[in-house]
């Protein structure tokens, strides 16, 4: 089944659902991306209300005028489907138009802090992470966020104490760049290790592209061949915790990074740390990136973040053949049609050994 030309709506509803109208708009943009925060805007402008029957835009009007930042929500849905949804965090009024400019829920836990004392030893990251995320909305779930965690298999130790007034997302993107990933479809926030619970996404060919055809950037700033994570040692502070993974390569030298993370407490979560980055950055990055054609073989829901994407490209003076992940998806669309751009990433040394 192609790809197709979405047909877009967009709705403003109250904070966790309840729709409350449909928005009359003339074009916007949405995305997802891997282990952060994805963002949304739609325009709406005064032909576009004044288009309306007397009875829907009088509706519109009414409740464009109470549209307020947090109590309210954006939600797009495409063919059908919600694809995308969040609170409202910048709307802009004109004179002759109206931009609603929002971010996916993650955006609660930037302003949400870590209230209850936790210890976690040898805990899957998944675990920690789910359970971070419920402490942050104990006392206002309203955002309604779906949680969908699978296992990691990396287990590691942490302490939360409510008197160091964490804030929730420091604390679940410390996880995400430990050897877990996230990611945001509508209300579902997806939980995982390398290997998240999503369908792979079929090959895509050259021809799957619409002129002048993918890119495939070589992302050399970003490569490391060791990588050492510290950590906090609270017994004894003159003793970090480190992990170290990683030496000299034979083609690249020896390209060292450090990573300080505050949240990392034992030498085995560090060490793990070190090595997630160092299986992500250890060869160089290829970022390929284009925009997708209409009859290209893949359906929009299988565009999530952290899916799998066999791609057969020929580019001038390289070839590419192999699987790669969904980074992040970029969307806009109009009257005159949208554009859907995937932006792929190499996987990692980890799955060239299974």
């Amino acid at each position: 089944m192609p790809l197709g030309c979405g047909a877009w709506r967009g709705f403003l509803q109250c904070r966790g659902g309840g729709v409350l109208t449909e928005l009359p708009i003339v074009g916007g943009s949405m995305s997802r991306r891997l282990d952060d925060m994805s963002d949304a805007r739609v325009t709406i402008t005064g032909a576009s209300v004044m288009g309306l029957d007397a009875g829907r835009r009088a509706a519109c009007l009414r409740d464009l005028r109470l549209l307020n930042p947090w109590e309210h929500e954006l939600s797009l849905w495409r063919d059908g489907e919600e694809v995308w949804v969040g609170p409202i965090v910048q709307p802009k009024w004109g004179v002759d138009s109206i931009d609603v400019v929002a971010r996916d829920l993650f955006q609660w836990f930037e302003k949400r802090r870590l209230w209850r004392n936790r210890t976690f030893v040898a805990t899957d990251l998944a675990t920690i992470f789910e359970t971070y995320a419920v402490d942050a909305l104990h006392h206002d779930p309203t955002p309604a966020i779906d949680l969908a965690p699978t296992p990691t298999g990396i287990t590691g130790d942490r302490t939360i104490l409510a008197g160091a007034y964490r804030r929730a997302a420091d604390e679940l993107r410390e996880l995400a760049r430990s050897g877990l990933d996230f990611t945001f479809v509508a209300r579902q926030m997806i939980v995982g290790g390398l290997e998240l619970d999503v369908p792979a996404i079929p090959t895509l060919v050259t021809e799957h592209f619409t002129a002048p055809g993918p890119t495939c950037d070589l992302d050399g700033l970003s490569a490391v061949t060791q990588t050492a994570v510290v950590g906090t040692n609270r017994t004894n502070q003159g003793d970090p915790i480190v992990g170290i993974a990683g030496g000299i390569d034979p083609e690249l030298g020896l390209l060292q990074e450090v990573f300080n993370e505050s949240s990392v407490g034992d030498h085995n979560s560090a060490l793990a740390a070190a090595d997630s980055r160092l299986d992500l950055l250890r060869h160089v990055p290829e970022v390929i990136t284009g925009a997708l054609a209409s009859t290209a073989p893949v359906i929009f829901d299988q565009l999530v973040p952290g899916a799998r994407c066999p791609l057969k490209l020929a580019l001038l003076a390289r070839d590419v053949d192999a699987t790669y992940r969904l980074h992040d998806l970029a969307v806009s669309f109009s009257d005159q049609g949208e554009t859907v751009t995937p932006t792929f990433v190499t996987i990692g040394t980890v799955d060239d050994a299974t």
